[in-house]
């Protein structure tokens, strides 16, 4: 591998592995101030999963997206 080339995979790698431990520092971390933090202990005392997932179990999500496959499939 030419040295510029391995300088480039290096930083790469450097740089990927400081995003990474970033996130894991963040999300061992202290919770937000303000109003956010207010937000976020509500969420973990009350047990509130807030994450967007809880759009996929709310009552009929699955057929509608089976309407739009359908309508999706009728338009071509």
């Amino acid at each position: 591998m030419r040295p510029r080339k391995l300088l480039r995979v290096l930083r790469l790698t450097a740089g990927s592995l400081l995003l990474a431990l970033f996130f894991i520092v963040l999300s061992f971390g202290p919770l937000p101030s303000g109003t956010a933090g207010k937000v976020v202990r509500n969420n973990l005392d009350e047990g509130i999963d807030a994450t967007p997932f809880f759009y996929t179990e709310a009552d009929g999500v699955a057929s509608a997206g089976d309407e739009l496959k359908e309508a999706l499939q009728r338009n071509r």
